[in-house]
């Protein structure tokens, strides 16, 4: 069981490697997010999952250069809610340069983790200053099972169309 499971992760990321290289529409990171989640739970990703991603990579590439989504800086108005496409991860980043991040915990355990920050962003990056620790909390005792203090720091990003992408991450409003 373990050498199949190890194999197709293996399988999985190398097909993965190809729908990298991949126009960024929406939707295209959409299915991109959703494979990154499956494996990273160790999950079985369905073939027509990659075929899906693929057809559309042909379709994109097939469209003409003014067809095309067209990258936004990151200056642009970034605030709102903004949730990756598993709904585990959410950015909320608001007017007066404040926010905080939330994420929920993918298998076993019901955790949040859930961090504040003040942000700034430039062209390509975001830039976190962060006021609180990251503290995560169990879900169904209310207990914190640990604290972490996190780097200040900028992160890449690019904001095409309504997709939000930091740090390689794709986030929806």
């Amino acid at each position: 069981m373990y050498f199949k499971r190890r194999l197709l992760m293996m399988i999985s990321s190398v097909c993965l490697f190809n729908i990298e290289i991949l126009a960024d529409s929406a939707q295209l990171l959409m299915i991109k997010d959703q494979i990154s989640q499956l494996e990273q739970r160790g999950d079985a990703v369905p073939a027509d999952l990659y075929e899906m991603a693929k057809q559309l990579e042909v379709a994109e590439q097939s469209n003409s250069a003014n067809n095309q989504p067209t990258d936004r800086s990151c200056n642009q108005n970034l605030i709102g809610t903004w949730e990756n496409s598993g709904k585990n991860k959410i950015y909320v980043l608001n007017a007066n340069g404040l926010g905080y991040f939330i994420e929920y915990s993918v298998s076993g355990e019901s955790y949040q983790s859930r961090v504040e920050f003040k942000w700034t962003s430039s062209q390509d990056a975001v830039t976190f200053n962060y006021t609180s620790d990251l503290i995560a909390t169990n879900l169904e005792t209310g207990m914190v099972s640990h604290k972490t203090r996190l780097e200040n720091g900028a992160k890449s990003c690019r904001f095409t169309s309504t997709v939000l992408v930091i740090d390689g991450s794709a986030y929806y409003p």
